[in-house]
């Protein structure tokens, strides 16, 4: 198979957003069309990244890939001869924005605590970096300080291929071994990684470096971030959501998590009261209950675990083999106590979270749980038991 090796116009130049270029070869696949090019200025879904997307001539180009070594341009319509290629660089700009944020980050975090980046991956929706250490919130927030600062100081990001004297003279971040032509992206003092994605010309231009949150990763971290336009939309979401709670909470946004925290505390111990309320009225309504030799099914709005453990407690003196108190609502779901001394409980409670939606379990004499169906279905599955709603 010859190889024709498309010219990276990316490379030289992540701005341009216009190129005229010849089709080398159009073949129809599925109802679209793979178009290689002796140029192009489209990157291809490469290094975590995901591609451009544009125009060709009057076709869209939807996805760009590599395929056996070469750029394959997936478009709408067949093309032939000489076409115009256009960028979309809103979306261009956005990933250079987050990719050089993400270079920025990983440098200062290889620099500061020896972490490598082992998984990036721009997306559509959400930007991740992958390292290989864990790292907590102090660090975390100095790396972010650090990251904004090399933002401010507007340092210049270069991109190019090193001679092999000079490469083996460079000390630079690799994810994984390469073996073709290496390219090196520099920013500053701050990194140095071979790198084929486009970047901006200088840090200034990432504008908003902004690290949204962390998990665990095997022995590492994953990063969620967002850079550029992203952080700023991000932000603009935030600010606009701590407002609508100020405005809800009659109090300045800085004061919103302290609000918030007071009114958690003041809304347990209101339901407390109530669920405390509730069991009194329970045992009263339990008086007049008489004794059955059928399983007993109790409806009640208490949800406090332990005030319906007390209940069932109660109410078993009044049921057969078995006694099950369900607590809440249709529109909430139920929390739900079930006592039998009979062995089949444990497997009597799995056939009834399949049945009814549910998860929990437990052993003779005492299962507890939840479930999302309704009163009417739950009351089906218990077939012929008394149905008491306290």
């Amino acid at each position: 198979m010859v190889i024709i090796m498309t010219e990276k116009l990316y490379d030289t130049n992540s701005y341009l957003t216009e190129f005229e270029a010849e089709v080398i070869s159009c073949n129809e696949a599925d109802g679209y069309y793979k178009v290689i090019l002796n140029k192009t200025a489209f990157f291809p879904e490469e290094g975590g990244q995901y591609s451009d997307k544009g125009t060709l001539g009057d076709s869209e180009v939807f996805d760009v890939q590599i395929e056996n070594g070469e750029i394959v341009h997936y478009c709408r319509q067949s093309l032939t001869g000489t076409v115009t290629g256009k960028l979309n660089f809103e979306r261009r700009f956005r990933n250079m924005q987050n990719h050089t944020g993400e270079h920025v980050i990983s440098g200062l975090i290889h620099s500061l605590f020896g972490g490598e980046n082992v998984g990036f991956h721009l997306g559509e929706d959400e930007v991740t970096c992958d390292y290989d250490i864990e790292l907590n919130e102090e660090q975390l927030n100095k790396v972010e300080f650090l990251a904004n600062e090399a933002v401010y100081k507007n340092l210049s990001v270069t991109g190019y291929y090193p001679s092999e004297s000079e490469l083996k003279n460079t000390q630079y971040r690799s994810k994984k071994e390469i073996n073709e032509a290496i390219r090196i992206v520099k920013i500053g003092d701050v990194d140095c990684c071979a790198c084929c994605a486009p970047h901006v010309k200088t840090t200034g231009e990432v504008g908003i470096i902004k690290i949204l949150s962390s998990m665990k990763l095997r022995s590492g971290v994953r990063l969620f971030i967002a850079c550029g336009k992203d952080a700023y939309l991000d932000y603009a979401e935030k600010h606009s959501q701590i407002k609508a709670v100020g405005t809800l909470l009659a109090s300045k946004g800085e004061d919103c998590a302290e609000n918030v925290e007071r009114l958690i505390k003041s809304n347990k111990e209101a339901v407390y009261k109530i669920n405390t309320l509730l069991a009194q009225i329970n045992e009263i309504k339990l008086e007049a209950i008489e004794k059955t030799e059928k399983t007993l099914l109790l409806f009640t709005s208490c949800t406090d675990k332990k005030q319906l453990i007390d209940l069932v407690n109660k109410a078993k003196e009044k049921s057969g083999s078995m006694c099950a108190a369900f607590g809440g609502d249709d529109t909430s779901g139920y929390t739900y106590i079930v006592y039998s001394e009979d062995e089949i409980l444990p497997s009597f409670i799995k056939n009834m979270n399949t049945a009814l939606s549910g998860r929990g379990g437990g052993r003779v004499p005492m299962c507890q749980g939840s479930v999302t169906a309704s009163s009417n279905e739950i009351s089906a599955f218990f077939e012929d038991a008394k149905t008491v709603t306290l």
